[in-house]
């Protein structure tokens, strides 16, 4: 066989896997009392109070062990398959950015609403180590970027506290054509304290899910689902 027609060692080792059968799974995280940090600022443009920029950076990390069974794998970016029985001890950064428009209803009233809409930036990084001698590292990077946005409703129970819900998320891959796509979403419950204007401290329990499909068509693709406390530095400026 000529050189040029030689498959290459990635393709060569997926198929052997799915030759003998094996199920290909994704690389999960999942945990719960993980504690992300962001700041948030908001440049209100109109004197009511209603339009504005918004922009907001987050980041948090988390870890878990997953257990491959019997005839799963998983590839790695090294053109390696692991194959169960397994276990493996994965690990996550995730930071993400959020740039777009802000819109208050119902301005300086007990109960408000926020829709924001625009352009959303995510990055994860992640290490896989095999449960096994002599034990080594696995890493995998994807980021993007593309559409953004999500609601919050606020109850202003004194002037100085306030019970937040809020949703958003993101998707990548729709703005560049690019194989690699990072999609994300976040619920959160929490309290808005109010110091002195324009700084509030948010705080409360956030649920969040991210997947990530990487470049490489021939390495596993991540899923982290995490929980857990959520603190917020925000500015509102008028």
């Amino acid at each position: 066989m000529p050189p040029s027609a030689r498959p290459p060692i990635a393709y060569t080792t997926a198929l052997l896997a799915l030759l003998s059968g094996c199920g290909l799974t994704p690389l999960q995280i999942n945990q719960s009392n993980v504690t992300s940090g962001s700041v948030d600022a908001v440049w209100r443009l109109t004197r009511s109070g209603a339009g504005g920029l918004q922009v907001q950076v987050e980041g948090y990390r988390a870890k878990s062990t997953q257990h491959l069974d019997e005839n799963t794998s998983v590839f790695t970016s090294e053109q390696t398959t692991l194959t169960g029985p397994l276990d493996l001890r994965n690990s996550a950064t995730v930071q993400r950015a959020f740039l777009g428009y802000n819109h208050q209803l119902f301005a300086d009233q007990p109960v408000r609403l926020q829709w924001f809409a625009g352009i959303g930036w995510a990055k994860a990084r992640w290490d896989s180590v095999p449960q096994a001698q002599p034990p080594q590292t696995y890493r995998g990077t994807v980021s993007g970027s593309g559409p953004a946005g999500g609601v919050l409703a606020a109850w202003q129970v004194t002037p100085l506290l306030a019970l937040e819900a809020a949703a958003f998320g993101g998707v990548s891959g729709l703005v560049t054509d690019t194989p690699s796509s990072i999609d994300w979403a976040q619920t959160e419950l929490g309290l808005a304290f109010t110091f002195a204007a324009p700084v509030r401290l948010r705080l409360g329990w956030a649920s969040r899910s991210l997947r990530a499909s990487t470049p490489d068509s021939w390495q596993s693709d991540l899923t982290a689902d995490t929980r857990g406390p959520y603190v917020r530095l925000a500015f509102e400026f008028r």
